[in-house]
């Protein structure tokens, strides 16, 4: 009758099976003792069999294996506290838009396209309310009452006379020289007459002087090409400009003749 069962225990560190020799009936602590007497150490081990862990007491039977696993040395403790001293420091954020799908696309980029897709479809929408909304818009305008309005009677009776007294003015004004010319005994000019020093200014010049023949028949034909025009925001004195006139006829009447003098006596 055999006293001794053979067992296999695979070591941790090399993960070698262990033929171990243990006397029937024995248990794991009598597993562990044995082994303990190898350089592995058996006091800091535990036994697995099957994934599940053998207690002390658990028999041993022939040709079972068994894993030799080490104890993880413990530490003082608190980490648990520290933790929760920095989780209450830390901000939970609902962003999650950079995170990544299960096909590796950002959550942020999903839901721009989302709401590109959402904006194209919506665009007529937008288009259609933005065109009645600028319609009401109008349609309120023309109904409704101006907010400001504008009742001087004064100022509108004054617009509507302004034009009638300097029309008035002005007759007056050309009546007043007429009868200051008459008084002269001058011919009355129209006041389109006070006009015409564009056609003065071309008869005086040099173009004008009289030729070998003594006529002028380029002054003539610029005179005639000349209209006479109104003038336009001048309300002068009249008096002085008619004198100014009347000499400077004077002077081209008389320039002609000085100039045959001066031939004849060369």
């Amino acid at each position: 009758m055999e006293t001794c069962c053979e067992v296999f225990v695979r070591l941790p560190s090399s993960g070698v099976l262990k033929s171990v020799l243990v006397p029937h009936g024995s248990c794991v602590s009598d597993l562990l003792s044995s082994v303990s007497a190898s350089p592995e150490g058996g006091s800091e081990y535990f036994v697995l069999q099957n994934g599940f862990v053998k207690h002390c007491d658990d028999e041993v039977r022939g040709n079972e294996t068994f894993d030799l696993c080490c104890r993880l040395r413990g530490g003082k403790g608190g980490f648990g506290s520290m933790l929760r001293a920095i989780g209450a420091q830390i901000e939970k954020t609902t962003n999650r838009e950079a995170c990544r799908d299960l096909s590796g696309r950002r959550l942020r980029a999903i839901n721009d396209e989302r709401r590109a897709r959402h904006y194209a479809r919506l665009k007529a929408q937008r288009e259609i309310e933005r065109e009645q909304k600028r319609r009401k818009k109008l349609e309120s305008l023309a109904t409704s009452k101006p907010h400001h309005e504008f009742n001087d009677e004064q100022y509108l009776k004054d617009r509507v006379e302004i034009p009638d007294r300097v029309e008035e003015a002005v007759e007056q004004a050309f009546a007043e020289v007429s009868e200051k010319r008459l008084c002269r005994g001058e011919e009355p000019r129209s006041r389109f007459r006070y006009a015409s020093f564009e056609s003065r200014l071309i008869r005086n010049s040099p173009q004008a002087s009289p030729g070998p023949s003594g006529t002028k028949r380029a002054a003539d034909e610029a005179c005639a090409a000349a209209s006479p025009k109104k003038i336009k925001g001048w309300m002068g004195d009249l008096e002085g400009f008619e004198d100014s006139d009347s000499e400077s006829e004077k002077a081209d009447n008389d320039s002609p003749s000085s100039g045959s003098e001066a031939r004849a006596s060369v």
